[in-house]
């Protein structure tokens, strides 16, 4: 579900219920665009407040990665090779050369999420980070 589709599932019972107290059509075309007035500054608001996120995790790989502590830079790296080393046995080793294989039941939803905002984290934290020594270099 979108951004967007909330804020509409959010708004959608008060319009409904101005549908049913205002009876005439103007009264209810006038606040009806008051609420789409509404659900608009909100949905600018959500967008500001989501952009904001994403640039603050940003900052926090671009930090991570030009960190002077080799440790900083590389834990992220390090644990996604190994979420890497998982599936690469799971998909290959394990039908090549019969090996027991990897219970996905048993593992974790939270490791599914911290594998998805990992990979997304780690790609959009170096893509920030070329962006801006692509500004430093002026390419």
């Amino acid at each position: 579900m979108g951004i967007f589709d909330f804020i509409g599932e959010l708004i959608s019972p008060v319009t409904n219920l101005i549908g049913k107290i205002v009876t005439k059509d103007e009264d209810r075309a006038k606040v009806e665009a008051e609420i789409d007035k509404i659900k608009n500054e909100l949905s600018v608001k959500m967008m500001e407040y989501e952009t904001k996120i994403m640039e603050l995790r940003s900052n926090i790989l671009v930090a991570e990665s030009q960190s002077q502590s080799w440790i900083t830079r590389s834990w992220r790296p390090i644990t996604m090779l190994t979420f890497l080393a998982i599936i690469v046995y799971q998909g290959i080793f394990v039908s090549i050369f019969n090996l027991p294989q990897v219970n996905y039941e048993s593992i974790p939803a939270q490791m599914w999420t911290l594998l998805t905002v990992g990979i997304g984290g780690y790609i959009a934290g170096r893509s920030v980070e070329n962006i801006f020594k692509a500004k430093d270099t002026g390419v």
